[in-house]
């Protein structure tokens, strides 16, 4: 997992291979000070996640709790099917802002003046 800090204050936490108990420490780790207090928005790309597991939708619903206090915009980039897939079966699909690609979650900041 990795997490890099944008221009405009954007941070995109890059995670992939698997998000289960075995690995989802590492995601935690990466994400545990976000969003910091400068953090414009939150892009969190799961592109290349091939599965995701209940305790990485755990990390994913607390993460888009502490964004809503902080009032940081919360993008999440699914491109994967699997995280797709779960992310529905799960019926969080609603609670996300959800993008296909970094492009189109950088196009909707752009769009709201985030950028």
């Amino acid at each position: 997992m990795t997490a890099i800090r944008g221009p405009g204050g954007i941070t995109r936490v890059l995670a992939a291979g698997e998000i289960d108990w075995a690995s989802v420490g590492s995601l935690d780790r990466a994400l545990e000070h976000e969003p910091a207090s400068d953090t414009t928005a939150l892009v969190v790309d799961l592109s290349r996640v091939s599965f995701c597991s209940s305790c990485g939708l755990h990390l994913l619903t607390s993460l888009r709790q502490r964004a809503l206090d902080a009032g940081t915009p919360l993008e999440l980039v699914a491109g994967s099917a699997p995280v797709r897939r779960v992310l529905q079966g799960a019926g969080l699909w609603p609670l996300f802002s959800i993008h296909t690609d970094h492009a189109a979650a950088l196009a909707k900041l752009t769009a709201e003046g985030r950028l």
